[in-house]
């Protein structure tokens, strides 16, 4: 039978920032998944790296698909940065993460990233998220190659907004 878990913590149980092993991520999130996981399961101290998820768990992830996951600390390469948006913006209001940790990384389509965060604060999709990190150190010239003031503007506006009262 499946053990009847009320909550799991998962942080330091690897004690290294190396990512985790696919194998044992798509184990994870099945089992989180599945139809036999306690629906009252409560899991906090997930900390995932973008090498680690594929882009329809990126998207899931966005969603809230694994209610289980209450806490969640997620690093996102700049192709992911879009998918998790909009899996994100096209959620329910239903149930959220308690904390999110967000660190995103952009390269091209930073001012589509940039307005999708915008958006997703908008929408109230930010009242768990505790720190969010934005790293576009790396990427020379990217601030030339695309006009990004669109979507700063989108972001910083939506900053103002009282949907963030309790975010960050």
């Amino acid at each position: 039978g499946v053990p009847r878990l009320r909550g799991l913590r998962v942080d330091d149980a690897r004690r290294t920032s190396l990512p985790v092993e696919r194998k044992f991520l798509e184990a994870f999130l099945g089992a989180l998944s599945a139809p036999e996981c306690p629906p009252d399961l409560c899991v906090r101290g997930v900390c995932l790296y973008s090498s680690s998820v594929n882009e329809e768990e990126v998207r899931a992830l966005g969603a809230c698909r694994y209610p289980s996951i209450r806490t969640l600390d997620l690093r996102l390469y700049p192709n992911q940065v879009i998918t998790f948006f909009e899996g994100m913006n096209s959620a329910d209001k239903g149930s959220k993460y308690e904390m999110l940790d967000l660190h995103l990384c952009f390269e091209e389509n930073a001012n589509q990233g940039l307005r999708l965060v915008g958006e997703a604060i908008e929408r109230g999709h930010f009242c768990c998220v505790r720190k969010l990190g934005i790293n576009t150190i790396g990427f020379a010239g990217w601030e030339e190659e695309e006009n990004i003031e669109e979507g700063k503007s989108v972001l910083f506006s939506s900053l103002k907004s009282n949907k963030t009262s309790h975010a960050f």
